[in-house]
């Protein structure tokens, strides 16, 4: 079994087919383990019988030992006795192991769409200084991406990430209060969009700073300012506190 691992700048390591093979058969057998061990106490895995919880388990044993080896701990698989051992101990401690793979390819996906939001937040600045046109798009673009980061902060456990998360819903909540002087109908949405995602997800703090920007965009743009007081009232109404209590404390 080689190493996977290449020399910085090399070539992509081919896929070493007979190791993934191994690693599977190995996970196949502790979630052939697992069913023995659960049999001995008396459990019927999944309340099934044993013509159908084996194969059930010999299949997520295999899945729950490539997980294991390849995604969550990146093994060294130069060493076939390690590699093989800890692929049969991931098939038979299945279930932590497969929840621990849905962690953490979640925890990719928000890495990357914190990554998608502050590059379409730059993009924003960029059309504000170069491209008034395209403002509306961009602040319809950026407020998307927002509000369904938002609403995935319960879920991110990561204090980096999350302070990064939080971190640019602040910017972006800022950077589109910014793009009203050139599309305050825009803004007015969007901003809408960030702070219903905040209120309902719990995010208190985001809810107040949208608040008091569209607070600002009601004054300076008397146009949009009945707009901007039904989204403020919208808002509170989902986060189940008045509009004056939200409004009139500055965010932390």
């Amino acid at each position: 079994m080689a190493n996977r691992a290449t020399s910085p700048g090399g070539p992509p390591p081919s896929v070493d087919w007979g190791t993934i093979i191994s690693v599977m058969a190995a996970g196949t057998l502790g979630g052939l383990t697992s069913w023995l061990i659960q049999a001995l106490l008396g459990v019927r895995p999944f309340d099934k019988p044993a013509y159908f919880a084996i194969p059930a388990l010999l299949v997520i044993g295999a899945v729950a030992a490539a997980l294991g080896v390849f995604l969550i701990a990146n093994s060294d698989t130069s060493e076939p006795r390690h590699t093989l051992a800890f692929a049969l101990v991931c098939g038979m401690f299945w279930q932590p192991v497969i929840q621990t793979g849905e962690a953490f390819v979640a925890h990719t996906a928000t890495q990357r769409q914190v990554a998608l939001l502050q590059d379409s937040g730059d993009e924003l600045s960029r059309a504000l200084l170069s491209d008034p046109a395209k403002v509306q798009q961009k602040v319809a673009a950026t407020a998307t991406i927002t509000s369904e980061l938002i609403q995935k902060l319960p879920t991110v456990h990561d204090p980096e990430l999350r302070f990064k998360l939080m971190e640019q819903s602040t910017q972006v909540v800022n950077k589109i209060e910014d793009a009203s002087k050139n599309s305050p109908q825009s803004s007015v949405d969007g901003l809408q969009k960030i702070g219903v995602a905040a209120a309902q997800s719990g995010q208190t703090d985001v809810a107040k700073n949208v608040l008091l920007k569209l607070n600002t965009i009601s004054n300076r743009s008397p146009q949009v300012a009945a707009q901007a007081k039904e989204a403020s009232a919208l808002i509170s109404a989902r986060a189940g506190v008045p509009v004056m209590k939200l409004d009139a404390v500055a965010p932390k």
